[in-house]
């Protein structure tokens, strides 16, 4: 949710705005007299200001040259009925984010506001950026800005110090073992081991001998339970694991004994890590029953990147971050770049998103990345527009979204 300030000297427009903004989740505050507007922005917080362009006391684009000055992060969208070339280019040249020509239409005005809110996170100076990195990770490199997001950070928090075994699920590139490894580190067992065996890497027999036994295994003949004792085990790709190996898992975690010593009592903080469809797997007898409920105590599912918007352009700027440290001052990322990655279908996740950064961070040659520093793939990968959360909320009820914009349309198409 954003705080909005509508400027303009007619009250029913400032009224009608204003419903149509709220509708959108937004906060607003309108103001009929810009030169108290300018006062009103020195002890008030706000993230984009709507203004008319002609106005009685002080006209828009004084308004704007004013705003500008005394606030230069803060965008400003101009509203005008005499559209020209000639304004176009003097509200852009004084720094305007945008114009929206009158009669106003509803979906340009809601698309123009919205761009002109993602610029405020995406063009930020390197102090703003760290602080907001600060807010943004949770836990150590894992950015939670989106509510599917936000909602794992929310579940791992209820884990606490528990033992329980965790198991995380998602596509390929999505971040499972980052968040394992976050977990681990933000945990009780942070200054012992986490030691990590993907399954699928290993033969079947090293891998046995590796989980259950001693000879062929790694670390000094000791298998990984021992090796990873008081700190944290990661099993990746657990899915592939044979019925017969899967049941001496399933003994091991349940007892806490190794197969053969009994005088050694396992304590280790297991996750389990999955691209797979689980259910289906047990349906089909590939996955034993009895694990995948013991492993499913404690689960965690991660969205594909597609599936979360909201994380795209937090993640490139922490990508950033960890490939141009070097820098002071970060480029900023221009609209064309964020139009182009929030497009993207990401069939790789967050894994892909980071090989595209660190991609760019080769090339960028200025204080803005452009599309000419991303990769050609992405041109190619575009995908069809979606609705935000707001959007589509407001349309949940076709027919009063459909009464509302009718009112809307009618009273904007006035001025």
């Amino acid at each position: 949710m954003a705080k909005i300030l509508i400027v303009d000297d007619d009250a029913r427009i400032q009224h009608v705005l204003s419903i149509l903004l709220k509708t959108y989740d937004h906060e607003t505050i309108t103001c009929s007299d810009p030169v108290k507007a300018l006062e009103l922005l020195k002890v008030t917080k706000v993230d984009l200001i709507l203004s008319d362009i002609r106005m009685d006391r002080m006209n828009g684009l004084e308004f704007l040259r004013a705003v500008r000055a005394a606030f230069p992060e803060l965008p400003v969208i101009m509203l005008t009925g005499f559209a020209s070339v000639a304004t176009a280019t003097e509200v852009l040249a004084l720094g305007g984010f945008d114009y929206v020509t009158k009669p106003i239409k509803i979906d340009d005005l809601i698309s123009t506001v919205q761009r002109a809110l993602d610029s405020t996170s995406a063009d930020l100076t390197a102090s703003e950026r760290g602080l907001q990195s600060e807010r943004l990770f949770g836990f150590t490199n894992v950015v939670a800005v989106s509510p599917s997001m936000r909602a794992v950070c929310a579940q791992v928090e209820k884990l606490g110090s528990s033992n329980t075994p965790v198991l995380i699920c998602g596509e390929k590139g999505t971040g499972k073992k980052l968040l394992a490894r976050a977990i681990h580190e933000n945990g009780p067992r942070r200054q012992n081991p986490m030691i990590e065996i993907n399954c699928a890497e290993v033969p079947e027999t090293i891998l046995e001998a590796q989980l259950f036994g001693s000879a062929g295994s790694m670390l000094d003949g000791s298998n990984v339970f021992k090796a990873a004792q008081t700190g944290s085990l990661l099993l990746d790709e657990i899915d592939i694991l044979p019925v017969e190996m899967q049941r001496h898992l399933l003994k091991v975690i349940r007892e806490k004994r190794l197969p053969g010593n009994n005088d050694f009592l396992v304590d280790v903080q297991l996750f389990v890590l999955s691209n797979a469809n689980l259910e289906s797997m047990v349906n089909d007898g590939l996955l034993l029953r009895e694990l995948f409920a013991f492993l499913s105590v404690f689960r965690l599912d991660i969205k594909p990147l597609r599936e979360r918007p909201e994380d795209i352009v937090p993640l490139v700027i922490h990508f950033m971050h960890q490939n141009m440290p070097a820098l002071s001052n970060m480029p900023a990322i221009g609209s064309e770049v964020r139009e182009i990655l929030l497009q993207y279908e990401w069939p790789g996740n967050v894994a892909d998103l980071e090989n595209v950064i660190k991609y760019a961070a080769t090339r960028i040659r200025n204080d803005r990345m452009t599309s000419d520093d991303l990769p050609e793939k992405l041109a190619t990968g575009i995908k069809v527009p979606r609705p935000d959360a707001a959007t589509a909320s407001f349309m949940k009820s076709e027919y009063w979204a459909k009464s509302l914009k009718a009112y809307l349309h009618n009273y904007l198409s006035r001025k």
